[in-house]
């Protein structure tokens, strides 16, 4: 069984639709999903499009899920980031704290365009998912978009 959740997060400039997948123990051979969503981005900044993490049946919080990119984005790169996400008070499992992976798209200074990837999720628990990703870069003097993230990276 897959809980799928989709969180609105609302930035000064840019609204975003974060993905969080919340596999929970699945029987073996239980098919896969697919995900879609969809980002735009000014050219040169950073967008987060997914925040993945796991849960047990019971509500304790399992290890972050496995995460490979099965197609690369033209237009700019990816980068996950190990953290934890906080369920919220109507969720399954109100306020349970778990390991999350956090993905984010980051846009070449010079890209315009439609750009796409895709990457699946291995959880511990459950199902491999996968993530289709679509991304619209707009020029960097057009509307606002997300500032650039800081902190260290890890590419994938």
């Amino acid at each position: 069984m897959t809980d799928l959740r989709t969180i609105n997060r609302r930035g000064a400039a840019l609204a975003a639709v974060v993905v969080a997948a919340l596999v929970v123990g699945a029987r073996a051979g239980e098919v896969a999903a697919t995900h879609y969503a969809g980002f735009a981005v000014k050219a040169g900044a950073t967008v987060r499009v997914g925040v993945l993490a796991t849960r047990t049946r019971s509500c304790a919080p399992a290890p972050a899920p496995g995460i490979e990119v099965k197609e690369t984005p033209k237009l700019g790169s990816l980068t996950v980031r190990p953290g934890a996400m906080t369920m919220g008070p109507a969720a399954a499992c109100p306020n349970l704290k778990t390991p999350a992976l956090i993905v984010f798209y980051r846009a070449r200074p010079d890209a315009v365009g439609a750009d796409r990837f895709a990457y699946e999720v291995a959880p511990p628990t459950g199902p491999v998912e996968d993530f289709v990703v679509t991304i619209d870069v707009k020029p960097a003097s057009s509307a606002p978009g997300n500032a650039p993230a800081q902190g260290p990276d890890k590419a994938i």
